[in-house]
């Protein structure tokens, strides 16, 4: 199930900038700069026990096979404990999307996400193309990278 999402830019956000985030599966500080430039990224800023957001999740995996050129970071300041279980109950386990816990509030703190789920949705070379307030349908992320209508 997938909502339509309220749209935004705002022009101080244009580049992804540079925020510490844990990741689930080793543990380990990663630092946005580290993501590699030639494929789309879209951060999604989400609750692990909110439904939207489970089935925002729900709708990436079910696509992720025609996602495969897309890197998406799933993102959360509830506790890691939390964003693990999540892991394990829904499976999650592919190459093109990670799930990252925002233990020092950077990404809170410089997006100021004001409901979840909150995605962003940067370009190949980190451009932000735009960002949504609320679940958005599986068509929407490959229209936006295209160029298509939304």
């Amino acid at each position: 199930m997938s909502f339509s999402g309220c749209t935004f830019q705002s022009q101080e956000k244009t580049m992804l900038p540079s925020l510490n985030l844990v990741l689930t599966e080793s543990s380990t500080v990663f630092n946005t700069s580290r993501i590699s430039k030639g494929k789309p990224i879209v951060m999604v800023y989400f609750g692990p026990d909110s439904k939207n957001c489970q089935e925002q999740t729900a709708d990436i995996i079910k696509n992720i096979d025609s996602f495969k050129e897309i890197q998406f970071y799933i993102i959360t300041t509830n506790p890691f404990e939390r964003l693990q279980k999540f892991k394990k109950r829904e499976e999650v386990n592919y190459k093109n999307l990670k799930l990252c816990n925002d233990n020092y509030f950077e990404y809170y703190n410089a997006m100021r996400p004001n409901t979840a789920p909150y995605i962003m949705i940067y370009d190949e070379h980190k451009k932000l193309k735009t960002t949504y307030e609320g679940a958005i349908n599986e068509n929407t992320i490959p229209n936006i990278l295209h160029g298509l209508p939304k």
